[in-house]
């Protein structure tokens, strides 16, 4: 008779003399019904953790996804720009100043408005591209592109619309890694702000 390694515990028992006498789960040999269980606990538990893996790269993937990234994005740029043209016009975080009618609002009452639509990516998050602008003027009925152009050359320098304007035709195709990018970005401007 020969000697036969338990595949739990990794002792040494004496084969039996018959093959239905040794305790077998999935072809591996076994010495007794305790290491049995054992043993089909422990395939268990790593088949669990193999499904969580697998269910939390599914998630990681869904969280980084392009879509949910870019509302990512523009969900930190809005208030890096509301909270940068708040302290810039009131030096207050309450009240702001519409770009256009330089009417003061309060937050509820004001929108975070792109000069060149978002539709543009290379412009979506350009910081010369987007300003407070009260619901009013930013109301498509009443749409001030035009004022927001002057505005914008009055508060930089004469050619920064232009300039917007140009850089929007460029064609551009979003990443990963470059809306990260982005979000870490206004993510620290903003702590710098407050």
């Amino acid at each position: 008779m020969g000697k036969i390694k338990c595949k739990k515990c990794k002792t040494y028992f004496i084969k039996p003399e018959s093959d239905l006498d040794i305790i077998r789960v999935l072809g591996v040999n076994l010495c007794s019904k305790s290491c049995r269980r054992a043993y089909i606990a422990m395939k268990n538990n790593e088949k669990k953790e193999k499904l969580m893996l697998k269910k939390q790269k599914v998630k990681e993937k869904k969280n980084n996804s392009i879509p949910k990234l870019k509302k990512e994005a523009d969900r930190v740029f809005s208030i890096y720009i509301r909270t940068r043209d708040a302290l810039r016009t009131t030096w207050t975080k309450t009240k702001w100043n519409c770009i256009t009618c330089w009417r003061l609002n309060e937050i509820k009452k004001m929108d975070c408005w792109h000069f060149i639509s978002r539709v543009y990516t290379p412009v979506r998050w350009a910081i010369f591209n987007a300003h407070l602008q009260c619901k009013w003027c930013n109301w498509p009925k009443a749409w001030k592109q035009y004022e927001h152009w002057i505005e914008i050359d009055k508060m930089y320098w004469k050619g920064v619309a232009q300039k917007i304007l140009e850089d929007s035709r460029v064609v551009e195709k979003l990443t990963q890694e470059y809306l990260k990018e982005i979000i870490e970005e206004y993510k620290l401007k903003l702590k710098n702000l407050k």
